[in-house]
């Protein structure tokens, strides 16, 4: 990687868990309507959301949001009395970490909070699903059930609940609008933060074949591409 020029990122290690896998809580997130989004107008979505989340109203919201651009990765966390933005993240880190990586800072916070119920809302369909999956290859699902864990044990509980994006939720768009202001942020990427091997392989990949194909380039007379 480097004779490549590839930059040299800390990986994150994959692990066994601390807590004991019978043991490791069983997520089952609100999914309400996500099905039917992409068929409700925004204010029919919002309605239906905030319909279903009067129901969950002794549970105190907390949103989160990542966001990823050519600029960079960052991530965003609303509670109802402040709002956390989270640093960038590393360059190389997909949407999908991005997601998972607000909602294990918003548990991290919790854990200092004495209120005993909380709700965790995130418009990442795709994240949520993978909470249910205690076999994830991916090292910040296994954190995130590790500190469910934790939180229980504290008395805590948390649930998960799906939002609908750019409907007009309050705690959705603050939470998406601090995600981008981290990515835009003039403060350098947490470079040293690990990178999963998930987020890496399709770099590196990249990268790869990038220089191959000036590899490839600077070959003169070269008969084969007049074929390519």
């Amino acid at each position: 990687m480097e004779e490549m020029g590839i930059d040299v990122f800390p990986i994150c290690p994959v692990r066994v868990p601390r807590v004991a896998p019978l043991l490791l809580p069983q997520v089952f997130p609100c999914t309400c309507f996500s099905d039917k989004k992409e068929s409700l107008p925004p204010p029919v979505a919002r309605s239906l959301f905030l319909e279903h989340a009067f129901t969950h109203r002794e549970s105190l919201p907390v949103y989160t949001d990542g966001s990823k651009s050519d600029a960079g990765v960052g991530f965003g966390v609303v509670f109802p009395d402040f709002c956390l933005g989270g640093s960038r993240l590393p360059f190389v880190m997909s949407i999908f970490t991005a997601e998972l990586s607000a909602i294990l800072y918003a548990l991290q916070v919790i854990f200092t909070l004495p209120q005993p119920s909380f709700i965790i809302f995130s418009d990442s369909c795709i994240a949520l699903q993978a909470l249910c999956n205690f076999n994830s290859s991916h090292p910040l699902v296994l954190a995130i059930l590790e500190w469910l864990v934790l939180l229980g044990r504290r008395g805590h509980r948390v649930i998960f609940c799906w939002v609908p994006a750019h409907v007009g939720v309050d705690g959705n768009e603050r939470a998406d609008a601090l995600a981008k202001g981290a990515v835009s942020s003039s403060r350098p990427p947490a470079r040293r933060h690990p990178v999963s091997a998930v987020d890496l392989r399709p770099y590196i990949d990249a990268a790869v074949r990038s220089h191959w194909q000036d590899r490839w380039g600077a070959i003169g007379a070269n008969k084969l591409r007049g074929i390519l």
